[in-house]
Parts: C-alpha cells; structure tokens; sequence
C-alpha cells in the first residue's frame, strides 16, 4: 500500500514546487529604406504596437521588437520562433512602399493575438512627414503622429490615435464599431448603436482626408501636441 501511495503523493506535490523565474527573449531589427516624400506606404498583416512618426529624411526606417517571456530552457526555442517574424519593405513604384509583416506557424501567432503569453510586438516606424499612409492593422494599439498626408488605418481590437499638424485641414471620417471618438476638430458625431460610435468632419479642398475603422477601441484624432510615442 505504502508503495502505491508514496508517488501518487509525488505528483500531487510536483506542481507546488517553485519554478524557475521567466526570463525575457527579444529580437530587435532595425531596416531603412530610401523613400522620398510625399508617396504613399502601405502596412499589411502588422500586430501588436503600431508606432509612426514623420520625418524630414528621405527615407523609412522601420525597428521591430519582439519579445516574450519564457522559462530558461525555452529561450532558445522562443528566440527562433520570434526571428521567423519579419518584415519586408518593398517598394511597388517609385512612389509606393509596401511594409508586410510575416509571421510564423499560425498557432503560434493565435497564442500572442489571445494572449496565451506575454509576447510582445512593437513597431518603430519613421516616415517623410508628406507621406500617404494605408494602415491594415491587426490586435493592438496604433498611433500616428506628426504625419502630414492623408491617413487610412483600419484595426482589429485596439485604439488608434492620430495627432495632426494644425493649422492643416482635414476631412475626418471615423467609425469604431464597439467604442469611443474624442476629436479636437468641429464635426457631427454619430451614434448609431448603443456600443458604437462615428464622426465626419467635412472641409474644404485642398484639405487632407483622415480615414480610420476600428472593429473593438477608441479613437482619438487630435491636433499636435506632445510626442505620446515613448522612445
């Protein structure tokens, strides 16, 4: 009897000794690539923290972090998983550029969208100040900031925030489907559902079109104030 018990006893106690604390795994890349102002960039297939800030080089520069928080013996494992992660930028005309965001199986890339880790994707981007933006964003937050061409960001679950060069004029036309808009700018907001909420903000020509969807979060379009993108 004794000896039926004693590892069943083991296993029970197994769970409650203490592990090993996790320790963070991080890649970080950093690409650039010659683009004058005034073209338009496009983002496709990126999640996590969506970064862009204008620039006065003719150029893009684009810094991917990813990390994670894994036990020791995993680290290894996890930093090849995190360096299948990639992002390409390819230039389509000599004035468009296509920033693609590649990810690894896709039962890894379910576990981070839902949060079964502590992985953690941060974009970096630096833009000519006069450029057309075209945001196809996944889960997480993005944030666009002293940008002076139009602006289309679409995003899954996240907040998306848009600092504008004022005195600029802009036509503004914003919808989230499960959240709030703040805006600086004069318009008319529209409620349609309990949940969700929309505002369009006409103005002249040659005014900038502000063009932002986002399926669950809050958007904010404001004039420019304090750089809100931590370096």
């Amino acid at each position: 009897m004794i000896r039926k018990v004693a590892p069943l006893a083991l296993a029970l106690c197994l769970p409650l000794l203490p592990k090993s604390p996790l320790q963070q795994v991080a890649v970080v890349t950093t690409d650039r690539v010659d683009f004058a102002a005034g073209g338009t960039i496009r983002f496709e297939g990126s999640v996590g923290e969506l970064n862009i800030e204008g620039w006065d080089q003719p150029q893009v520069e684009v810094t991917l972090t990813r990390a994670d928080y894994v036990d020791p013996s995993e680290k290894d494992r996890e930093k090849s998983q995190l360096e299948r992660i990639t992002v390409k930028a390819e230039k389509r005309s000599g004035n468009e550029l296509v920033i693609t965001t590649a990810l690894p199986h896709r039962n890894y890339f379910v576990r981070k969208v839902r949060g079964a880790t502590d992985s953690n994707m941060d974009y970096r981007v630096m833009v000519p100040r006069d450029s057309h933006l075209v945001i196809h964003h996944g889960n997480g937050d993005v944030t666009v900031y002293d940008v002076g061409g139009d602006v289309e960001a679409t995003a899954g679950v996240g907040a998306v925030t848009i600092q504008l060069d004022d005195p600029a004029q802009y036509t503004i036309d914003a919808h989230s489907r499960v959240g709030s808009i703040y805006t600086d700018y004069e318009g008319k907001y529209r409620t349609p559902l309990v949940l969700g909420s929309g505002f369009l903000a006409p103005a002249a020509a040659p005014a900038h079109r502000v063009y932002v969807r986002v399926r669950i979060g809050d958007i904010d379009i404001v004039k420019m104030g304090a750089n809100p993108i931590s370096k």
